[in-house]
């Protein structure tokens, strides 16, 4: 999806976003889906959430931090029917190994998207010390 023309790629997007409405795998599919973006150097800033992207220009302007990445599966999830009355919240880490900020999307306080590229982690296997910076 991430190489197609504005258009298409809008339109990729709704149709995989439709798919999540009866998908046994939803968070997973979320996570493969994501774990494919073109990833680029930090730039979204977690302190201000108002300067983030809306979904069309988030997906439009191609471009994903870790960050931009996590507010990619939050949105998938949230315009959804399925997943739209479910908490969200973005927390951040620092990672021991790289020593810098790594980000996640937290659902429902249970399941934790991005802790680990392309897969789901339950939140009570998390050891670390998470700092909510967005909740819905």
């Amino acid at each position: 999806m991430f190489d197609l023309n504005e258009t298409n790629k809008l339109q990729q997007w709704k149709n995989f976003r439709n798919s999540l409405e009866v998908s046994s795998t939803a968070f997973e599919d979320v996570a493969q889906f994501w774990s494919r973006a073109p990833f680029v150097s930090n730039y979204l800033d977690p302190f201000d959430s108002k300067s983030w992207p809306d979904p069309w220009q988030l997906i439009i302007n191609n471009k994903f931090d870790d960050l931009g990445i996590v507010l990619g599966m939050c949105y998938t999830l949230q315009l959804t029917e399925r997943f739209k009355g479910n908490k969200f919240e973005i927390h951040m880490s620092m990672s021991q190994l790289k020593k810098d900020w790594r980000y996640m999307l937290l659902i429902d306080d249970n399941t934790v998207l991005n802790w680990n590229y392309g897969s789901v982690t339950n939140f009570n296997e998390i050891d670390a010390n998470l700092t909510k910076i967005w909740s819905q």
